[in-house]
C-alpha cells in the first residue's frame, strides 16, 4: 500500500481472524477498506475482500461471502500474486461446498492446487487435495478420497504437520462412516481431539462436529449431542456460524426419539444457516436422510413439514439456544 493506506491494517485483520476473534475483524477491515477505495491496489483490494468475505461468511451472510470471495479471486489474478490467487480460491470453494455447489467446489479447489504446486508449497497442495478428497466422498466416491487422503496422510508425516495431519484423518473418519468402518471412524476422531492442534478453533470445531457423528452413529447419542453442543457453543463465544449448520444437523439426530418436532425444526433452521441442503451422497447426507426420516415418521408428514417450516424462520441465535435447551450444565470432555 502507498499514500497513507497502512499495511498494518490488513495485518491487523489476518492476526484477528487467525485468533478467531472475528467480531475485532470489523474496525480495521472498514478503515483499510476506505484507505483503498479508488486506488489501483488489486493485491490489498484481493486481501480485504478476502477477508470481507470470511467475515460474512462467519455471520451467517453466505450469499455476500460468495461474491466477496469473487471479487478477492478478481483481484488476485489482476495482481499476479499466485499464493494469494490459491488462498483465495480455496476459501471460495469452500463457500461453494457450504451451499452444495459441490462440482463448482472442486473445480475451485483444483486451481488452487495448480498454483501453489506451481510455487512449489507442498503443504498448501495437500490443503487443497484433503478438500477435493472431502467433495469426492461427498459425491459418493469414498475410494478416490481414501486415495487421496493417504497421500496427504504421508506427507503430513514428512512435513511434520499436526494441523494438515488432523485435518486429514477428519475426512477420513468421514470416508469410514460413509463405508460403516465405524471402528476406524472412532479412533481417528478421538485421535483428532487429542491432538495439540485441537487448539486451533476451526479444527476444533469441525473435529468435534465429526466425532458427534461417529458417536452417534455408534449408537451413542448422549455423547454425540455433548459433541455437537459444545460446538454451538464455542461457536457462540466467537460469533462464528460456520459450524453451526452442522451441529444442529448432528443435534437434530439425536433428538428424534425424544423430542422429533424439535429435531425438524432443527434441521430447518440447520438449511437456513448452510443456504441450502446438505448436498451430495455421501455420509452427512445419508446422516441427514436417516435423521428426516426417523422425524418424519414420528410425527407424520404435515406436522414434519410445519415443523421444518417453522425452523426455517429461526434466527441462529433462536436456532442454537433451541438446540442448548436442556443440555446438562457441565461442559464434555472428548470422548
Amino acid at each position: 500500500m502507498s499514500d497513507g493506506c497502512d499495511v498494518r491494517d490488513v495485518q491487523l485483520v489476518r492476526v484477528h481472524v487467525m485468533a478467531g476473534d472475528m467480531p475485532a475483524v470489523a474496525e480495521p477491515l472498514a478503515e483499510a477498506t476506505r484507505l483503498l477505495a479508488g486506488r489501483d491496489e488489486p493485491f490489498w483490494v484481493g486481501w480485504c475482500r478476502f477477508f470481507a468475505s470470511l467475515s460474512a461468511f462467519s455471520a451467517g451472510r453466505v450469499e455476500e461471502s460468495e461474491s466477496l470471495i469473487a471479487e478477492a479471486v478478481a483481484s488476485f489474478r489482476r495482481s499476479g500474486e499466485r499464493w494469494s490467487l490459491s488462498n483465495g480460491l480455496l476459501q471460495g470453494g469452500i463457500v461453494h461446498e457450504l451451499r452444495g455447489r459441490l462440482h463448482e467446489a472442486a473445480t475451485w479447489y483444483g486451481e488452487s492446487l495448480v498454483h501453489a504446486g506451481a510455487l512449489r508449497f507442498r503443504s498448501a497442495e495437500a490443503r487443497a487435495r484433503v478438500r477435493l478428497a472431502s467433495v469426492s466422498e461427498a459425491l459418493g466416491d469414498p475410494d478416490t478420497a481414501a486415495e487421496v487422503c493417504a497421500q496427504c496422510m504421508d506427507l503430513a508425516r514428512e512435513l511434520a504437520d499436526g494441523t494438515l495431519l488432523s485435518t486429514t484423518r477428519v475426512v477420513l473418519a468421514r470416508i469410514a462412516r460413509a463405508r460403516g468402518e465405524i471402528g476406524e471412524a472412532d479412533a481417528l476422531t478421538e485421535a483428532v481431539l487429542h491432538a495439540p492442534e485441537m487448539r486451533q478453533r476451526d479444527l476444533r470445531m469441525i473435529g468435534i462436529n465429526e466425532r458427534g457423528f461417529v458417536l452417534a452413529v455408534a449408537g451413542r447419542r448422549n455423547d454425540a449431542l455433548a459433541q455437537h453442543r459444545d460446538a454451538l457453543r464455542l461457536s457462540t463465544s466467537s460469533a462464528d456460524v460456520r459450524f453451526v449448520a452442522t451441529a444442529l444437523e448432528g443435534v437434530a439426530g439425536c433428538l428424534t426419539d425424544t423430542d422429533a418436532a424439535r429435531s425438524a425444526m432443527l434441521l430447518g433452521a440447520a438449511e437456513t444457516v448452510r443456504g441450502a441442503p446438505v448436498p451430495g451422497t455421501g455420509a452427512d447426507r445419508a446422516y441427514l436422510d436417516g435423521t428426516t426420516a426417523r422425524a418424519r415418521a414420528a410425527l407424520g408428514d404435515r406436522l414434519y413439514e410445519e415443523a421444518l417450516e417453522t425452523g426455517r424462520a429461526l434466527t441462529v441465535h433462536e436456532a442454537t439456544a433451541l438446540a442448548l435447551r436442556d443440555e446438562r450444565t457441565s461442559s464434555p470432555t472428548p470422548t
